[in-house]
């Protein structure tokens, strides 16, 4: 995870060693009840909700959450925000 201050905004990222996300998926990943399908099946957990959910708060606070990722490589996710003050 980082942080940083740029300009009058905020961003945090935060990254993980994941399997990635396909590069047709990372819009559809923000979707309600998405969940990738990934072998196997009894492997998956939650219910697909947290990365919506996540999306809709980053827009109650004037933000936005982007993601960047490649297959077998892990993903990136960038929260940038208002930064305090502005």
């Amino acid at each position: 995870m980082a942080a940083q201050s740029e300009g009058p905004v905020a961003r945090i990222s935060v990254k993980d060693t994941g399997i990635g996300i396909p590069v047709e998926e990372p819009g559809k990943i923000f979707e309600p009840s998405h969940q990738r399908p990934t072998p196997p099946v009894e492997a998956r957990q939650g219910a697909g909700l947290g990365l919506s959910i996540t999306r809709l708060l980053t827009k109650k606070h004037n933000s936005t959450i982007a993601v960047e990722s490649q297959p077998g490589m892990g993903s990136c996710f960038h929260l940038t925000l208002p930064a305090e003050g502005s």
